[in-house]
């Protein structure tokens, strides 16, 4: 079904969907390579006010590559620059209570593109659901090291500032990466992230990596000053 579309808007508001839906396919005018500051939030609004927050102001861009990694690659159609499949939940439709609503919120919008959305039901229902959260180093940060045993998906960040990337294993050991040779595991792993309209294929952008985190503990990340650099993390929780 189609949710909504909008256009020479900054933000959505609330959109308010009753049904159990599995998929939120979103469609746009713009190359994903080219979203900025677009946000979204998802989440399940509860009678008794225990609100389930899926998404929380996560940059979209960081979502969709989260969402499509590894799996559907992103599509485009002679309409739109790309259309992306993100699974909101593992194998079936968002299980809804009695008085729960589904809600998403999209801010940080660009008046001059167009950002369709549509929610494909399924055919079973699950409460097991894609949350994630957002790490950040700030601009005085030269280090930071994260536990991440609980997710399975990293979307981050990349510019000159960052100088190496060690990731801690089950074993203890320690491997240290250069951005480019994270680039090289992505593209080993996932080889097309988008096909273009003309059959363009492209393999990944240059200011994100993807990477799946099972069996990952920590990741230290070191960079100079004088950049924000951020790092949205993906896992499965039962609700």
């Amino acid at each position: 079904m189609k949710i909504t579309e909008l256009t020479n808007v900054l933000k959505s508001g609330e959109i308010r969907i009753n049904k159990s839906i599995g998929t939120l396919a979103i469609k746009m005018s713009t190359g994903v390579s080219e979203l900025l500051n677009e946000k979204i939030t998802i989440y399940i609004e509860r009678a008794n006010g225990n609100n389930v927050y899926m998404q929380n102001k996560t940059l979209l861009k960081d979502y969709i590559y989260s969402s499509t990694y590894g799996g559907s690659s992103i599509q485009s159609d002679v309409n739109s620059n790309f259309i992306s499949m993100c699974e909101l939940s593992l194998q079936g439709s968002i299980f809804l209570d009695d008085k729960e609503t589904l809600i998403i919120e999209l801010d940080g919008l660009r008046a001059n593109i167009k950002y369709e959305l549509f929610g494909l039901e399924e055919p079973e229902q699950t409460n097991l659901l894609y949350f994630t959260e957002t790490k950040t180093l700030a601009s005085d940060d030269v280090n930071k090291r994260f536990a991440v045993s609980e997710f399975d998906m990293m979307v981050l960040s990349l510019d000159a500032s960052v100088s190496d990337v060690s990731l801690t294993y089950p074993n203890g050991q320690v491997i240290k990466y250069l951005p480019e040779e994270l680039r090289f595991m992505q593209r080993d792993i996932d080889n097309i992230s988008a096909i273009l309209e003309d059959g363009t294929v492209v393999q990944n952008e240059e200011s994100k990596v993807v990477l799946p985190l099972v069996g990952i503990q920590f990741i230290e990340i070191n960079k100079s000053q004088g950049s924000v650099i951020n790092m949205t993390l993906r896992t499965l929780k039962s609700i």
